[in-house]
């Protein structure tokens, strides 16, 4: 069966600038106007697959004459396909990009890319085993190079089981 959801919500208002760093040109915890938008959209086509994409986006600007101070948009994929009742695989990828004002006039801009697989087999409700993995990269930190850096790379394995205490074993 197909199902769809979309959403939008947006916010203008003031919030405190998490982003900055101490000493920088904007005082990282000063109350600025802020512009807040996310987009959301859950296509499942069939009762097996399914996928959510997201884009998230603030903008901090300056009190007075509304200069920028922190854009950041965040894009993110979930793409999940339940093979059978016991196998799931599932795909989630994200990118960041973050524009920040170092001085005034001057901007740095940095971009993520995370990428997180996960396979899950469930012998039974109470018995599960996960394989996934969580793969980031950066914006290369060199002014001459372009493109992302490997930055963390983890693997991991996690079984799920229940143990139940035999007749008189329960606690109470």
């Amino acid at each position: 069966s197909e199902h769809w959801a979309a959403w939008v919500y947006l916010n203008r208002g003031k919030s405190i600038n998490r982003f900055g760093e101490p000493g920088a040109v904007h005082n990282p915890l000063a109350l600025v106007p802020t512009l807040d938008f996310s987009f959301g959209l859950s296509v499942q086509p069939t009762d097996r697959l399914a996928n959510e994409t997201q884009l998230n986006t603030i903008r901090l600007t300056r009190e007075s004459g509304g200069q920028l101070v922190v854009g950041q948009q965040i894009l993110r994929n979930g793409l999940r396909f339940q093979y059978s009742r016991q196998l799931l695989l599932r795909l989630v990828a994200e990118v960041n990009h973050v524009r920040r004002a170092v001085a005034s006039n001057r901007y740095e801009s940095d971009t993520a890319l995370a990428l997180e697989p996960l396979f899950s087999y469930k012998l039974n409700p109470f018995t599960v085993c996960y394989v996934g993995a969580s793969l980031d990269s950066q914006g290369d930190p060199y002014p001459d190079r372009t493109g992302l850096t490997r930055t963390a790379q983890t693997v991991y394995v996690k079984l799920q089981y229940l143990w139940q205490a035999g007749p008189g074993g329960g606690g109470e």
